[in-house]
């Protein structure tokens, strides 16, 4: 038995330094570990395991404890004090010998990728290798000789990484053993004196030669049995019927491959990526039942997400007994049969061509484990899907189509019953996302007993088994008695309300706060991992747009966010931005609103989740009418509308609304403009008019024929008719002919000539289906970016050449966002200080430079002495003679125009950026250093600087250091000019692309 845990106290004080005297606890310790004879093993290499950050004390506060049974296995165990690198404490090593789990295997490290020369010495390596043989050969040992150079080209670009590593570990490491031997001798005296002993300890190494291979093989043996197959006469799915692919895809997916479109898939493949499967993946939609809503085209999460709700509120309105059963399948992909998902691809209609081809793909496949980063030999595979494979998704759905396969059997002969929506009894039983299943079913124990029918009988066909302990059965209006008992009969376990279903909660009312606990914790356990002080403003900016503002869009997808919830988020975003926390308050120099502006406006683009949320529920809005037909669709329909057919979304009765629905109905009354984009930005395209209202419907100008003409619209015979109902076919000629009750008189003869007039601009058209128009996107399909972008009023903050000095890409982002700050006078000067009731010592208003004038950005960066020569210095280094302006404006427009005018604009920014961060950071270094005055050294450092970031930030800086101290005009046009071949290069190469073409593409010269 070996005990390895942090004691957090110590046996003696040999181990420990920096504090005088014993403790209880240490004699106590003591005699815990002779009482049960244990062994504390002796630490060979080192004295402490724990250190306090700046060294003035240290203790063995980690150590492992063995059994008397385990030292007497073999002969020595060693104990070990591994480096203790980024912790306080000292990883414990109990070693036997150096393991070598064999060679690593070869990656590609996306450092290469980011290398300048990269691309072109692996083309150079390619042609200069020369190897006969078949393509395949070929291709396999010219990567084999490829993989070995881009080894050593590695260690000469990038030296030896892990050397390099271990050598600043090494230090470290000799720093801590050095801190450990300070006044030693002085201590044995101590102890001596005392009269102390020391604290012996035996310590034992076992080496036992064949636990390594044991370890290697016992973890291959237990994936290859994992992939082994029970070869035994499995049930077949010939008894089930399946939607079918059309004999003109069957010939579409079996035609030969061409040249053209393998070179155009390779030439539009990514680089870290492989090849998708894009025929299967376009027959999904058609095999597919509505159940599934992953990796289908047009289904999206939500979708389930909806339908389960929904699902769930008409039970409780209703007051229906019901069950759910969330099934949880033992390792899905790994247990799939083949035969099965053959005998399925048959039932959807794949001829043998096809279907071997899959098969092949499966069959030939070789799985090696990884054991601490070594691969194991490999061995073949008899059943299961490969979870990296692109074609495993698509694959598994055709499994998986099985299950709804047998579902739909029992509810046509009646044996199973799921839960009914809405006026007609749309009756819903199974949803499903990739192996996440769910069943519904009225609360009877003849559902109860067939679900496990069909469970037990889909595990014979397809290898799928249910784990039943992590399986739950959820009842409604139902006695717990009841439900404890079929429970049982399922041998799951018994949930409870409110519970998950996709990483929604179900049952909880979204109006309370406490059902956006999630999100908010979500929040806080992303800030935990991150280290605010060791992070810029740019890296505070990066992170709260790529990762904080998009944690809450799922739950923004269905629910409107209470205000409550939305400040608290707010505060927590505004406190990761300025590093405010519990412990310290920060100045937000900014309001919210303008940090949330778009950065083209002046902001920093940081999404408000106010119109965030309200734009992801109107994408709503926009799936109910653009003519794709989903189970989501038919429910909300169903229970909202009356059916089938096409809906207003707002032509519903509210009362009786789910808290999804009613959110989604009730986002068009936020704001007013908000309610123009909704209401009025949708318009249907007409085609051949068989799904748009002829009155109800806008198709013609931006109001409806209802509203335009309301006394047309009472003498109409059918008032719910389309618009094809409305025409008239003579010939090859068609006209208007709109039904009326009678005949028109006064002012009803005007409305009717002006409907004409109207209609007069329309053209139906036989073979295009009509089609649902966002008007504010030129392609007419709605996106939450431009319904956004639309929601944006708030004014410029600063003007659009600001911006784009601002924002300039050459520069680090946190140059960036001081520049925002800049441009804003959002800097902590002391001006801006004082301004905000800040009390300052010492020099009070003065400039921390010049020590004369009062400290704003003005003076600071324009009119104070030392920042002037400074300037005139950087103007000289360009070879330019300019007044220098009064105004950080001024400042800023001579960079941009007469330097921009000579080298490109963006240089322009880009120096003028670095210049006035290196004032910042000058100004200081002299403020609360008191010393660093390098005033004679700023141009070397801003030369120094400027050039290193724009080496690291643009592709094609090949000029010297040198070059850019001596002349950075010429190195500006020179890169100038490489960005420009640059720009058409790519042009040529995405025209090549798009084409298919097989030719090569020359390289761009510099």
């Amino acid at each position: 038995m070996a005990n390895r845990r942090r004691f957090n106290a110590v046996r003696c004080l040999e181990e420990r330094k920096g504090r005088i005297g014993e403790s209880p606890d240490m004699k106590e310790f003591d005699d815990f570990v002779v009482s049960t004879g244990l062994v504390d093993l002796k630490l060979a290499n080192r004295r402490f395991t724990w250190y306090r950050p700046d060294g003035s004390s240290m203790s063995r506060l980690d150590r492992v404890l063995l059994s008397v049974e385990m030292c007497n296995v073999g002969e020595e165990w060693v104990q070990l004090g591994l480096k203790r690198t980024v912790s306080d404490h000292c990883p414990i090593l109990v070693k036997l010998v150096v393991v070598d789990w064999g060679s690593k295997p070869f990656q590609v490290l996306d450092a290469w990728q980011q290398h300048p020369q990269f691309k072109k010495v692996v083309e150079d390596k390619w042609k200069e290798l020369h190897v006969e043989g078949y393509a395949g050969y070929i291709c396999k040992q010219k990567l084999k000789s490829l993989k070995e150079f881009l080894k050593g080209w590695n260690k000469e670009v990038f030296g030896n990484m892990k050397s390099e590593f271990q050598s600043a570990a090494h230090k470290v490491d000799q720093i801590d053993l050095k801190n450990e031997m300070m006044d030693l001798v002085d201590r044995e005296v101590d102890q001596r004196r005392e009269g102390r002993p020391r604290t012996a300890s035996r310590g034992y190494c076992v080496l036992v030669g064949g636990w390594r291979n044991q370890i290697w093989s016992s973890k291959r043996w237990f994936f290859r049995n994992l992939f082994q197959e029970e070869h035994w006469n499995r049930p077949k799915p010939t008894h089930l019927v399946f939607r079918r692919i059309s004999e003109e895809k069957r010939m579409w997916l079996e035609r030969p491959f061409s040249e053209e479109e393998i070179d155009e898939g390779l030439k539009s493949c990514a680089g870290g990526k492989a090849l998708g499967p894009d025929g299967l993946k376009a027959m999904m939609p058609k095999i597919i039942g509505e159940a599934q809503s992953a990796f289908v085209g047009g289904r999206q999460l939500v979708d389930s997400v909806l339908v389960f709700n929904e699902v769930v509120d008409e039970v409780r309105m209703r007051k229906k007994s019901a069950f759910i059963f969330k099934a949880d399948f033992q390792k899905a992909y790994d247990c799939v049969n083949w035969s099965f998902l053959d005998g399925m691809m048959e039932g959807f209609g794949f001829e043998v061509k096809w279907r071997g081809w899959i098969m092949e793909c499966l069959s030939t496949a070789r799985v090696s484990v990884l054991v601490n980063g070594s691969p194991t030999k490999e061995f073949d595979m008899e059943k299961g899907l490969r979870q990296g494979d692109p074609l495993s998704h698509f694959l598994f759905l055709m499994v998986a189509e099985g299950l709804n396969g047998l579902v739909k059997k029992a509810e046509d002969e009646g044996l199973l019953h799921g839960i009914e929506v809405g006026k007609k009894g749309l009756a819903v039983s199974l949803l499903q996302f990739a192996d996440d299943t769910v069943f519904l079913g009225r609360a009877d124990s003849g559902n109860i007993m067939m679900v496990k029918s069909i469970l037990r009988w889909f595990e014979l066909m397809s290898g799928l088994r249910i784990n039943l302990n992590k399986s739950s059965l959820y009842g409604f209006n139902v006695s717990e008695r009841w439900i404890r008992g079929v429970a049982s009969v399922l041998r799951c376990g018994v949930g409870v309300t409110p519970f998950r279903y996709l990483g929604m909660p179900i049952g909880r009312n979204p109006r309370r706060k406490k059902f956006w606990d999630p999100v908010v914790t979500k929040f806080r356990a992303k800030l935990a991992t991150w280290k605010s002080v060791v992070l810029s403003y740019g890296g505070h900016l990066t992170l709260l747009n790529s990762v904080l503002s998009a944690l809450p869009t799922f739950f923004m997808s269905f629910f409107l966010m209470p205000n409550s919830v939305l400040a608290q988020l707010i505060k927590i975003q505004r406190d990761f931005l300025w590093g405010a926390s519990a412990e310290k308050r920060k100045i937000a120099w900014v309001k919210w609103d303008a940090i949330c502006c778009s950065k083209a406006k002046g902001g920093l683009g940081v999404p408000d989740l106010r119109r965030r949320n309200w734009t992801l529920l109107g994408k709503w809005w926009y799936r109910l009418g653009d003519g794709r037909e989903g189970l989501w669709k038919r429910v909300v329909k169903d229970k909202y509308y009356g059916g089938e057919g096409e809906v207003g979304i707002i032509d519903v009765d509210t009362l009786r609304l789910s808290k999804i629905w009613s959110d989604i109905i009730c986002v068009g009354g936020q704001s007013s403009k908000l309610k123009d984009m909704l209401v009025k930005g949708f318009r249907w395209e007409v085609g051949d008019g068989c799904r748009v209202g002829f009155w109800g419907d806008i198709w013609v100008g931006n109001k409806s024929f209802r509203d335009l003409f309301p006394r047309l619209f009472q003498l109409a015979e059918y008032k719910d008719s389309k618009v094809k109902e409305n025409e008239t076919w003579e010939g090859d000629s068609w006209h208007w002919d709109v039904k009326w009750r009678r005949e028109r008189m006064g002012r009803e003869k005007d409305e009717e000539k002006k409907l004409r007039e109207s209609l007069g601009s329309v053209q139906l058209r036989q073979s295009v289906v009509d089609s649902w128009q966002w008007t504010y996107e030129v392609g007419g399909k709605y996106t939450v970016k431009t319904a956004y972008e639309f929601l944006d009023s708030v004014d410029s903050l600063l003007g659009g050449h600001l911006c784009k000095l601002v924002w300039c890409r050459m520069v680090p982002s946190k140059v960036s966002f001081f520049g925002w700050r800049l441009c804003l006078d959002r800097l902590p000067t002391r001006w801006n200080l004082q301004k905000r009731g800040m009390v300052l010592q010492g020099d009070g208003m003065q400039c921390g430079l010049c020590k004369k004038g009062v400290e704003d950005v003005n003076h600071l960066f324009c009119t104070c002495r030392t920042v002037w020569l400074v300037w005139v210095k950087v103007i000289q280094w360009w070879g330019l003679e300019v007044v220098m302006p009064d105004k950080v404006r001024g400042v800023v427009d001579f960079f941009l125009w007469c330097l921009g005018s000579l080298v490109g604009k963006e240089m322009g920014a880009c120096i003028f950026l670095v210049v006035a961060w290196y004032i910042w950071y000058w100004r200081n270094v002299l403020v609360f250093q008191q010393s660093g005055d390098f005033r004679e050294k700023l141009l070397e450092l801003i030369q120094d600087k400027s050039y290193f970031w724009i080496r690291n930030k643009v592709e094609g800086c090949v000029f010297s250091f040198v070059q850019w101290q001596n002349n950075p005009v010429e190195c500006a046009k020179e890169l100038s000019r490489f960005k420009r071949s640059l720009k058409v290069f790519k042009q040529h190469q995405g025209r090549l692309i798009q084409s298919g073409s097989p030719g090569g593409i020359a390289q761009p010269g510099v």
